[in-house]
């Protein structure tokens, strides 16, 4: 007791000195005394502390009036931390450290910061507000000393502890968004709400005179709360949300402050992906309430320090009276300049697409917002989060974003919106089509939205209106199922039957698109969309229509086709005009565009039902048919629609129903009867064939006049009066079916006045040369039908019977001359081919057949084929029926389908006469013309004799003759003309699929044996002559790799077929390479022209034996063996790279054998090869065969011919590459295989490699 009394003594001495104290003195006397009295309330005794309460009460008073008076700070902060200071002296303490920051130079204040800081966060919340208000004076200091994070490694003492400095970076994160109340205002709230501070902060920074001391005092304490975080807090991950909110301060220097500090925290995508940071970003933004669905778990101890603060705050691991809970929590979201640069960072992080509830919130936070760059930053994070977030986590939490993306999307659109809108808007869309493509189900169902945004669509101004398309584009996947709900249906069908006439180019193309997409294929109101949208005026938008009218064979589409009948009958629903003859001048509400792709589709489908069913069209039906037809028979509609509609027409009516007429009521014939002959004098040549042969099917309802007509028009023509050529070919034409017809339906015979008209066209000089061919062609139609009737051809009781044959082959023979033009050359051709076909009479068949033979020596191609198919109708045996010639557009016997040995009148046996035609046509294509010295009669041979093989086929001639026809075809393989070269390999596989037995098998080893280099007995081209340079083992010839541009050089492509084929140990499979070779080459298409026979199934079983070399020669030197080989490989492989890495082990063992191989081809075909087969694989692809790869590619990197060691050179850069790779010289290497791979390679180098 007596040392506490001493105490109170000596307490009251000191007062009474401290009272005697002038003002000058009493700065140095506080210094020691101050701290001294503060620690003696720690005694606890009353007395004592009575005693320095009255000290400290004297003290304050008499430094009020003086603000310039420093208070001993150092001396203060080490009481408080003193661990003998009780809470007594602990709370004075901090008083006057809060009263002597304000006295002191932000210097000092700094200096002691360093030993109050730690342990801050566990301080009672008095203590932390008074060092914080400390802490504002001492931040100006960090503005000047710490204007970048230090250099020293690891975190310093003072912010050691993680949750110091998660309070510290709490403190100067808020502090940073903190925006005083305006100066104009009334007084300010202490505890209003100010975005990204929270309440309490809010108030105490008001009132913290350190803010207020002076212009630009805020802004150095912002500064200076950075140059404080980055001295303390080195991690990026903490530094990264403070420079964040500093970039959007509003003063400049903040800012700049702020975005150099930024800049030294390196790739700040990769920061952002760090643990924990996205968490922090987010909370800037939504404030640090718990989000709805987030987690709940405080992040791990590696994470950023306020990310652990904020998280434990959400989880509520701490208690209510922590402080963070109470001083800094919770935080409201950050301004909106500071939410935008935040948005900026997320809007590229995979993580922040990874907290999908969090990401969500923020999204609508930002679309919420009324400033538009903030909305349009929300959009495009939003659009990131619908792209990359994972299914599970978007599917049940995306419907409020939704709403609120298209929200922005249908509220802003129109053609005012203003160009300050289109990026938002443009975001949005994006996001929108996102999410519908990724979670169509959250748009399953909603109709009204498609309809908003076709509406949208309709009035979108043209920046956006791309985007826009493409939302509703990808929104088309949500509404796959209405065909199952019938009223969605309905509802779906509305929108889109609504805006496929809109005014917008867009919206007719989006609503085209949805018809293809929503709806299956045989849904009719849909495909009746894609009919309309045919006729649109924006030629993109008709051609999508009719692509999607046009299935592909084979397709979904294809095989999804409506019923024939109900698109019919959809088609009368919406347009009754359609439906009735009669009415066919009234608008029918579609275009003529639009009716032109409803008859292509419709014919589509009646073909394919034909074809499925083998029924025709009920009568009802086709009347309704040829009613719709009707329109397209006018004179003023479209030339297109014109031909479709006669061509539908005609097959409407029956085709092939030969003596049979057509089963279509009276007053339908009647009205499209008079219209097809009408548009007989039309200036297109198919237009005017198809009338005519529609005028024939209705030939009984054309009036009287129509017939006089045509006549008077031939007999015009004959007599050499100036008639239009186009209606004397109409009625030549007409005249011969409308005849035949009459003769084939039992009625009476033509009028002789009809035939002799034809007749005087031929043979008068004076007629245009192509009305003489179709006057010609109708006699010839005559004459078959007169022979399928039975009347024979110049019987007594025909009015044919005054015909002169032989004058009309005469007359028509001199068109041949190549004076006429190539038009008329073909036409001639054409119609003395049916000339012998109708009347094969042995003069006829003779003369003809010199004729054409007499073609030989013509140059080009253009009568190669007609003449071909003309010999082929002179020779007999066919497929050709008269029903070809009078019910279809007869484009050539290639066009023909059925079997071969078709005659007029039935399979009669050959006449004596006949056989020495065919055998003089046989004489002249097998015996003269192969063996020819020029060019043009060995195209000729060829064509002729293939024509004659495909069409004809097994006539006893040509199969006694097989194995000279085999010999003939070899030598032309290697012609100069590659379209003879094709002609020759298609005839050689026809020839093989007509023998049979012994035969076949010495076809095929004729064939093999002279592939195989043997010298050929024809001069015309020896098959000797190639032997070196297509085996690589000589010096090329002149004209590329391997003799490319020579004889020798085209063998090249069957020299190798042949040897794949032996290879095999299965011969026969030549042919089917050569077939597969042929599948896209010149032979292949148009007219006359051979099909291919051959399909992949027939080869399966022996692909994976050719396999390695079939692969090898899609890299061969020869461009005509490396395009043959491709288009084998083509034709025969589905999935190329599954196939290549499924035979990987084979293909590399094969290559490698192959780079060894004395051929030079060989060799430079399998280094590219290699190369190729290594490109991007990974070592446990290449790993058995690395060693030999680099040996081998070594090795023919040294060879003596240029064009390998280019091939080497490929394979070695291939290797070198993945080699790079592997070791980690490239970035992103396993080091363990990398280790490996060098083991392997640096031996090989070391020792020179390639031995």
């Amino acid at each position: 007791m007596a040392d506490v009394g001493q105490e109170a003594e000596a307490l009251t001495v000191v007062l009474t000195r401290l009272a005697s104290t002038p003002d000058e003195a009493l700065e140095k006397l506080l210094v020691r005394l101050l701290p001294v009295v503060i620690k003696k309330l720690s005694l606890g005794d009353p007395t004592v502390q009575k005693r320095v309460l009255a000290i400290l009460s004297h003290v304050n008073k008499r430094i009020q009036p003086l603000p310039t008076l420093r208070l001993p700070l150092a001396e203060l902060a080490g009481v408080y931390t003193s661990p003998t200071a009780g809470p007594m002296s602990r709370n004075f303490a901090a008083v006057y450290l809060e009263r002597a920051g304000a006295r002191a130079t932000p210097a000092d204040v700094a200096d002691v910061l360093e030993t109050l800081i730690p342990g801050l966060a566990r301080r009672q919340e008095a203590h932390q507000s008074m060092f914080l208000k400390l802490i504002l004076w001492g931040l100006p200091h960090f503005d000047k000393r710490y204007a970048s994070p230090g250099g020293e490694e690891g975190p310093p003492p003072v912010l050691a502890d993680a949750s110091d400095r998660a309070f510290f970076l709490s403190f100067a994160c808020q502090l940073l968004t903190y925006q005083p109340p305006p100066a104009s205002a009334a007084p300010a709230d202490p505890a209003r709400s100010v975005p990204g501070t929270s309440a309490a902060l809010a108030a105490l920074l008001n009132g913290a005179e350190a803010l207020t001391a002076g212009p630009g005092a805020l802004a150095a304490a912002k500064r200076g709360s950075l140059g404080a975080c980055a001295a303390w807090c080195r991690d990026p991950r903490d530094l990264l949300l403070p420079c964040t909110l500093a970039c959007a301060e509003p003063d400049d220097a903040v800012a700049e402050r702020g975005q150099a500090t930024l800049r030294t925290l390196g790739d700040l995508s990769a920061v952002v992906e760090e643990e924990g940071v996205v968490k922090v970003l987010m909370e800037s933004g939504l404030g640090t309430e718990p989000v709805e669905g987030a987690a709940a778990a405080a992040p791990g101890p590696d994470a950023p320090s306020l990310a652990s603060a904020a998280g434990a705050s959400a989880a509520g691991a701490a208690a209510t009276s922590h402080p963070l809970q109470s001083l800094l929590h919770p935080v409201p979201p950050a301004p909106p300049a500071a939410l935008l640069r935040a948005l900026g960072l997320l809007t590229r992080s995979a993580a922040a697409a990874a907290d999908v509830p969090r990401a969500l919130a923020l999204v609508r936070v930002a679309l919420a917002s009324p400033q538009r760059r903030l909305r349009t930053a929300g959009a495009e994070f939003a659009a990131w989060v619908f792209c990359h977030a994972a299914l599970a986590d978007l599917a049940p939490a995306a419907d409020p974003a939704l709403a609120a993306c298209l929200a922005l999307v249908l509220d802003g659109a129109g053609e005012t919106a203003g160009a300050a809108d289109a990026g938002t808007r443009g975001a949005a869309l994006r996001a929108v089509g996102t999410l519908a493509q990724r979670v169509p189900a959250c748009l399953a169902g909603r109709v009204d939205v498609a309809a908003a945004l076709f509406e949208a669509l309709a009035r979108e101004p043209a920046g956006t209106r791309a985007l826009l398309q493409e939302t509703l584009a990808g929104a088309s996947q949500a509404f796959a199922g209405a065909q199952a709900d019938a009223g969605a249906r309905a509802q779906v069908l509305a929108v889109l039957a609504a805006h496929i006439r809109s005014p917008q180019e867009a919206a007719r193309a989006t609503a085209l698109q949805w018809a293809a997409k929503v709806f299956p294929g045989e849904d009719v109101e849909a495909r009746y969309l894609a009919v309309v949208a045919a006729g649109d005026v924006r030629g993109a938008v008709a051609a999508a229509a009719v692509d999607s009218l046009t299935p592909v064979p084979g397709t979904r589409e294809e095989r999804g086709l409506p019923r024939f009948l109900d698109m019919l009958g959809c088609l009368l629903r919406h347009h009754p005009a359609l439906g009735r003859v009669g009415a066919v001048g009234a608008d029918s509400g579609l275009s003529l565009k639009s009716l032109a792709a409803a008859v292509r589709f419709l014919e589509r489908l009646r073909r394919s039902e034909i074809e499925r069913m083998e029924a025709a069209l009920p009568p009802a039906a086709l009347a309704s048919y040829a009613a719709l037809l009707a329109p397209g028979l006018g004179p003023n509609a479209p030339t297109a629609l014109q031909a479709g509609a006669l061509r539908a027409l005609l097959g409407a009516l029956g085709a092939g129903a030969v003596g049979r007429r057509p089963a279509v009521d009276e007053a339908t014939a009647t009205a499209l009867g008079p219209r097809a002959a009408a548009l007989t004098a039309h200036a297109n040549a198919p237009v005017r064939g198809l009338a005519a042969r529609v005028a024939g099917r209705l030939h009984a309802a054309l009036p009287g006049s129509v017939r006089d007509a045509w006549r008077r028009c031939l007999e015009q023509a004959a007599a050499g009066k100036r008639v239009g050529v186009e209606e004397a070919l109409g009625a030549a034409a007409a005249l011969g079916l409308v005849a035949a017809r009459g003769v084939l339906e039992g009625q009476e015979p033509p009028p002789e006045g009809w035939v002799a008209a034809l007749a005087s066209c031929v043979t008068t000089g004076v007629v245009d040369p192509e009305v003489r061919l179709t006057a010609a062609q109708s006699l010839a139609f005559l004459a078959a039908a007169a022979r399928e009737a039975g009347g024979g051809v110049a019987g007594e009781q025909t009015p044919l019977a005054g015909i002169d044959w032989s004058e009309v082959v005469a007359a028509i023979v001199p068109l041949l001359e190549p004076s006429c033009s190539q038009i008329v050359q073909q036409g001639a051709v054409g119609a003395l081919g049916t000339l012998a076909w109708a009347v094969p009479e042995a003069g006829i068949l003779e003369s003809v057949a010199e004729a054409l033979l007499g073609l030989h020596g013509r140059r080009g191609e253009a009568l190669l084929f007609p003449t071909g198919e003309a010999l082929c109708l002179v020779f007999g045996g066919t497929r050709l029926q008269l029903h070809h010639l009078l019910d279809i557009e007869y484009l050539g016997l290639a066009s023909l389908d059925g079997p071969r040995g078709g005659t007029p009148g039935g399979a009669a046996p050959v006449s004596t006469e006949r056989q020495a035609v065919q055998a003089k046509i046989l004489e002249a294509v097998v015996g003269r013309f192969p063996d020819s010295a020029k060019a043009e009669q060995r195209a000729a041979g060829a064509a002729w004799l293939t024509a004659l093989l495909q069409h004809v086929g097994p006539s006893p001639l040509i199969l006694a003759r097989l194995s000279a026809i085999q010999e003939a075809l070899i030598p032309m393989l290697g012609e100069d003309s590659e379209l003879v070269q094709e002609l020759a390999s298609r005839g050689l596989i026809e020839t093989h699929g007509l023998a049979s037995g012994a035969t076949r098998e010495e076809l095929v080893k004729r064939l093999i044996v002279a592939l195989s280099g043997n010298t050929h007995k024809r001069p015309a081209a020896s098959l000797s002559g190639a032997t070196d340079a297509a085996n690589g083992t000589g010096t090329a010839v002149a004209g590329g790799a391997g003799g490319a541009g020579t004889k020798s050089g085209a063998l090249l492509v069957y020299r190798e077929l042949a040897s794949m084929a032996a290879a095999l140990s299965e011969p026969e499979l030549l042919y089917h390479f050569m077939e597969l070779a042929l599948q896209t080459s010149a032979t292949t298409s148009g007219p006359g022209r051979p099909t291919p026979t051959v399909t992949q199934a027939s080869l399966n079983a022996s692909l994976p034996r050719i396999l390695p070399r079939l692969f090898r020669h899609r890299f061969d030197p020869n461009p005509k063996v490396q395009a043959a080989m491709s288009r084998v490989w083509l034709l025969l492989v589905d999935d190329g790279a599954a196939l290549l890495d499924a035979q990987l082990g084979p293909l590399l063992d094969a290559l490698l054998a192959d780079m060894g191989q004395p051929a030079w081809r060989v060799r430079e075909s399998a280094a590219l090869a290699a190369a190729e087969l290594a490109r991007g694989r990974g070592w446990g692809d290449l790993a058995p065969r690395y060693q030999p790869l680099w040996n081998m590619g070594l090795r023919v990197l040294d060879d003596v011919k240029e064009s390998v060691r280019a091939a080497g050179l490929a394979l070695v850069r291939t290797l070198r590459g993945f080699a790079l790779r592997a070791t980690g010289t490239e970035g992103g290497a396993d080091l363990t295989q990398g280790a490996t791979v060098a083991a392997v390679l640096l031996p090989i180098l070391l020792q020179g490699g390639g031995g």
